[in-house]
């Protein structure tokens, strides 16, 4: 038989309850922590909820829905605390459409001057090319960015720092309000052409925009520019066109130069060698010009060109001295389709360019003295012109224009009757735009004729010829150098 102390089973049933008791008690500190940690959990669910994420034309954060109006110390003589550069890599990705980083692996690189949309979508909005305007501060260029976008639109300088790299790409940034002129937000008129002013350093500048049209959409621009001290330097995903906002509608030019011609006139019925070269000056040019729309512009030009002939041994010339006097009423259409970039870097725009021209012209007429005398004559003749102009941006301020007409005459005066054979005219001009509204540029222009005429001889007609007319050909070169300076406005 086997004897089981009392004190062994108390000992036993002792370390049995405690056994149990501490089960329960650690259940019970299980239960509450988990509690505890349900209900944190629950409270860091309401904390942290966010919103669904947003549609491709929504934002989180809608920066154009403030009053903000952060305006511009503007004091033209403040150089601001001065551009401040550190190393490139230290700089946060792009911002994108949502106000975020794009992605954690892009960094912001110098990139070349253009336009670079997020998201690519229809926003409606257009930029045009920056002008340069006039600024007191030390080292700044004072852009002004255009563009037209849906009426009532607002538009928003993004960032409160406008990020450059210098030449050695090395990145720096200043606040917003040290380049800032005016104010920060604007909104597209009833026209929906907006302008933001800003002060900016001559360097490689990268400028993010954010655009919200009046239907909700919105839209981020990151506008890479290369200013200079005098032009600036942007891309578009097409040329871009000058701000109806700076574009002129009304011009006034004024030259003066030198010209050259070289004259052949030719008949079977008059044996002397009827030729000559002359080169004088000064010439004189004057022309007005008025922009009817985005694709047509009229002008009225007045030319005149002197010129003298000597005697030869062949012919006497009696009175050598002419003006020959031009005088055109034109127009020119530029086709909207017709706007490309020449060499990918460089917006042109083409033209038709047709109206009506009346020149007087010298001509070799005998005097009737003698068979060898003669004088300098002049006709008139009205020609229909047609042909193409170029326009090329070289860049903001050197422009590059020219054109080629073929030339019909439609009438002439009683010297002499032509029968045309080749007739054309033609220009180059390189023109610098200065700050305000003056222009200046350095222009050729040329012609190149040959035609048959008809002409009553007043020698024959002395000598009592049956027929006093005679035939033959006419064919010269002209060819003026001049400066010229022209004033548009509004």
């Amino acid at each position: 038989m086997v004897r089981v102390s009392s004190t062994n089973m108390r000992f036993k049933n002792l370390n049995c309850d405690w056994y149990h008791g501490s089960l329960v008690l650690i259940l019970s500190i299980m239960i509450t922590l988990t509690y505890a940690v349900s209900s944190s959990a629950q409270e860091a669910e309401v904390v942290l909820d966010l919103p669904p994420t947003t549609s491709q034309n929504q934002v989180q954060e809608d920066p154009l829905s403030t009053e903000e109006t952060q305006e511009s110390s503007e004091s033209e003589g403040d150089e601001g605390s001065g551009p401040q550069s550190k190393p490139i890599e230290e700089q946060a990705p792009p911002i994108g459409a949502e106000g975020e980083p794009d992605g954690a692996e892009q960094e912001a690189t110098p990139t070349e001057p253009s336009i670079v949309e997020t998201p690519k979508q229809q926003s409606g909005v257009e930029f045009f090319q920056p002008e340069l305007g006039d600024t007191k501060r030390k080292d700044r260029s004072r852009i002004m960015i255009t563009g037209q976008a849906p009426p009532q639109s607002q538009i928003l300088l993004a960032d409160d720092q406008i990020l450059f790299f210098t030449a050695n790409n090395q990145m720096g940034d200043l606040p917003l309000a040290e380049v800032l002129v005016g104010s920060r937000r604007v909104t597209a008129g009833d026209n929906g052409l907006f302008e933001l002013i800003l002060d900016l350093p001559r360097e490689k500048i990268q400028i993010n925009l954010k655009v919200k049209t009046p239907d909700g959409v919105i839209a981020t621009y990151q506008l890479n520019l290369e200013v200079g001290q005098k032009d600036v330097l942007i891309k578009g995903p097409k040329a871009l066109k000058q701000s109806p906002l700076y574009t002129k509608k009304y011009g006034m030019w004024f030259g003066t130069g030198f010209n050259f011609l070289q004259y052949k006139q030719a008949s079977g019925d008059i044996s002397a060698d009827l030729q000559f070269q002359t080169f004088k000056g000064p010439s004189f040019f004057g022309k007005g010009w008025w922009k009817v729309n985005d694709r047509l512009d009229a002008s009225f030009t007045a030319k005149m060109s002197p010129g003298e002939v000597t005697s030869s041994s062949d012919i006497q010339i009696s009175e050598g001295n002419y003006n020959w006097l031009i005088f055109a009423l034109e127009g020119t259409y530029y086709p909207k389709k017709w706007r490309q970039r020449f060499l990918e870097d460089y917006p042109v725009k083409w033209g038709v360019r047709f109206g009506i021209q009346h020149h007087i012209v010298p001509f070799i007429s005998r005097t009737g003295a003698s068979v060898t005398e003669a004088e300098i004559a002049t006709n008139t003749l009205s020609m229909f012109t047609i042909g193409v102009q170029s326009n090329l941006q070289l860049t903001p301020k050197w422009i590059f224009e020219w054109f080629l007409r073929y030339q019909s005459p439609l009438a002439s005066g009683s010297t002499f009757d032509i029968r045309p054979d080749f007739a054309f005219d033609g220009s180059l001009g390189l023109i610098h735009v200065m700050r305000g509204s003056w222009r200046i540029g350095g222009f050729w222009y040329g012609q190149w004729h040959d035609y048959s005429f008809t002409h009553r001889d007043r020698y024959l007609v002395n000598q009592s010829s049956p027929d006093p007319m005679i035939d033959g050909r006419q064919s010269l070169f002209f060819s003026n150098v001049e400066i010229r300076l022209g004033y548009e406005f509004n």
